[in-house]
């Protein structure tokens, strides 16, 4: 204990300048907005006339009114805070307890025409001010400060909403931080998304709004619980509305180098005696259109992405590769196009191929449509014969064009000697075993997708980046299925041919996701959209995070979108916003079709909808 009253003196100090560390006192008079509670100059009191006030299981009924001169500074969407106290003329407000105060938000807005505002009223300002303005709000929370608010960090707590205010109490808009973050969930720290706004204003002050994060307890975090990303985040909207730019932004904020408890798989040679360990998380992107691939370069505005970064709580920018997260892009290659086309400047380039191998675990790659009974068992027997002629254990001897030569030569002498198949579905399965993509997508590479790629391509605490910018049409499609079929069986499968992958949380970041997990119509679309159901469903137990992006998100297969938790939607078309199959907040649902560049409506697990302003730079190369 100190004895010297200038060490109490000088301790004193740094707790008021926010250097100290003394906990015993923090907030000392207490924190806004219950130091003064009271507003002096309100935006208006709480009505009970005309439909009265009430808080119901069902339904809720909270109207208050605007005062004339206030009008102009209150809008559709605002939050405001209305304290619980009884009014008493005989005291000045200063006197007045309030421990209890409701977060709100303005639902609607409304003249009523019927009944005069008599107080407001005079010869003089004849007009609209004759009339009431009536906000209609929708209870949100009701904040409380703490009885041991003096020696916590953080002050508040928040609670269901069981009582209506009384009516002529006063209320206004929320211009505190921590105020609105207690009431709308908001997690304090995480994966950060945008700035809290109402009609494009950040709020509640447009100089220090409310930051605003995905839930991401590590083990370097003094919290827990599930990180967001492992229940999946889905980013949709409408072309050119901001998807890239937000989700690189997202996606820029993971490459640190946090870690997470994972299970050791079984085979896993670093595994030894454990059961558990900590691991830093391998993010693995998916890139069709060749955008996400210039992560690895700072963006063209980097003082504007600094600056941004800087004014709010540790964001990562600039190019991912310079500090403790690697960054590399792989580039599959393909008959008919070369990684040297790829548009991708100053990042390594790493080619591979796939391997004819893979078809022994995923034989429905081969079944690009839907082969009738005789016809498929045919195409399976035929691929289980071929890996039964090079030997168990030789599977990575495997090749599609030695295949091919196998199947004209040795293996069609057998069928003709003694079959069950007639020469019209042996016909038929040699044609769908011998299509142009797989001459195309088969084998095309040096290095192939073995151990060795798999180790480089998976590694805790990288970003890697697969894409597929130089291929086209029925290769490009084979070869991203084949793919994310790989990825996915070896992160959810119990006996996995590649632990690394199994062992290491993991987040899948797929662009463009309607194209390649929609509702399947084909053997092989099935096949894929099982595996990503079984992923969605799995995500948690297995640290797998699934990051689709969608310009389309109605035409992602309802299984596996259902189980995404996350939504981040900018502008989308009002087809797709009042479609069925896609969930957006009702109270957004007239606002979304209108919605600016990089405007959005969030919701995740456990936090109320809201609406973000994602930042106006890039933190990453941004180019499109």
């Amino acid at each position: 204990m100190t004895d010297n009253i200038d060490d109490i003196d000088a301790e004193l100090d740094e707790i008021e300048n926010g250097t100290g560390t003394n906990k015993d006192i923090i907030h000392n008079p207490p924190p806004e907005p219950f130091k003064n509670p009271l507003p002096e100059n309100s935006i208006g009191h709480i009505a009970a006339a005309v439909t009265g006030l009430k808080i119901g299981r069902e339904e809720n009924i909270i109207n208050g009114v605007i005062h004339p001169n206030e009008r102009d500074r209150v809008q559709v969407g605002d939050y405001v805070r209305v304290p619980y106290y009884i009014p008493d003329k005989n005291k000045e407000d200063s006197d007045i307890d309030v421990t209890v105060q409701l977060l709100a938000s303005i639902e609607s807005l409304m003249y009523n025409t019927e009944l005069e505002d008599q107080r407001y009223t005079t010869a003089d300002n004849f007009g609209s001010e004759q009339y009431q303005y009536f906000a209609n709000l929708n209870p949100i929370s009701l904040i409380k400060l703490k009885d041991d608010w003096q020696t916590e960090i953080e002050p508040f707590d928040g609670d269901f909403v069981s009582t209506p205010p009384r009516p002529t109490v006063r209320m206004d808009k929320v211009v505190e931080n921590e105020f609105l973050r207690c009431g709308l969930d908001v997690p304090r720290e995480g994966i950060y998304v945008g700035d809290m706004s109402v009609n494009r204003n950040r709020v509640p002050d447009s100089n220090d709004p409310l930051e605003y994060y995905l839930f991401n307890p590590t083990t370097d975090t003094d919290y827990s619980g599930e990180p967001s990303i492992f229940r999946h985040v889905l980013v949709a909207g409408s072309t050119g509305t901001g998807k890239t730019h937000t989700s690189k932004n997202i996606l820029r904020q993971f490459a640190q180098r946090s870690k997470y408890k994972i299970d050791v798989p079984h085979g896993d040679p670093a595994s030894g005696n454990r059961q558990e360990r900590k691991r830093a998380l391998n993010v693995t992107i998916i890139d069709p259109e060749e955008e996400y691939a210039e992560m690895g370069q700072d963006p063209e505005n980097m003082s504007r992405a600094k600056e941004l970064a800087e004014a709010r709580s540790g964001l990562e920018y600039g190019k991912i590769g310079d500090g403790d997260v690697d960054f590399k892009i792989f580039a599959p290659t393909t008959g008919d196009s070369r990684t040297q086309e790829l548009k991708t400047k100053g990042s390594e380039v790493i080619d591979f191929g796939i391997p004819f191998e893979i078809v022994s675990q995923y034989p429905e790659l081969m079944m690009p449509n839907d082969p009738h009974g005789p016809t498929r068992q045919l195409i399976l027997e035929t691929i289980r014969s071929y890996f039964r002629h090079i030997g168990q254990g030789n599977e990575s001897d495997a090749r599609y064009e030695e295949f091919v030569n196998w199947f004209d030569t040795e293996y069609m002498v057998e069928l003709a000697q003694g079959s069950q198949y007639n020469e019209s579905i042996i016909n038929a399965a040699a044609r769908r075993l011998k299509r142009g993509e797989y001459y195309d997508v088969f084998d095309k590479s040096q290095s192939l997708l073995d151990e060795k790629m798999v180790k480089d391509m998976f590694e805790p605490g990288k970003v890697s980046v697969i894409t597929t910018g130089h291929l086209t049409g029925g290769s490009e499609q084979l070869v991203i299925q084949a793919i994310a079929s790989h990825i996915v069986e070896n992160k959810i499968s119990s006996d996995v041919k590649f632990p690394q992958i199994k062992g290491t949380p993991l987040v899948l970041a797929l662009d463009e996701a309607h194209e390649y997990v929609n509702e399947p119509e084909t053997t092989r679309e099935r096949f894929i959209v099982n595996k990503f159901r079984r992923a969605a469903r799995r995500g948690r137990k297995d640290k797998f995070g699934l990051y689709f992006i969608s310009q389309n998100p109605e035409d992602i297969d309802g299984e596996a979108r259902n189980q995404f938790n996350t939504k981040i939607y900018l502008q989308l078309d009002r087809r797709v916003v009042e479609s069925p199959d896609v969930y957006v907040p009702r109270e957004y649902k007239n606002q979304l079709p209108q919605f600016d560049k990089g405007q959005m409506v969030v919701t995740q697990p456990d936090v109320n909808p809201v609406e973000l302003m994602g930042l106006d730079t890039c933190l990453t190369r941004h180019s499109k």
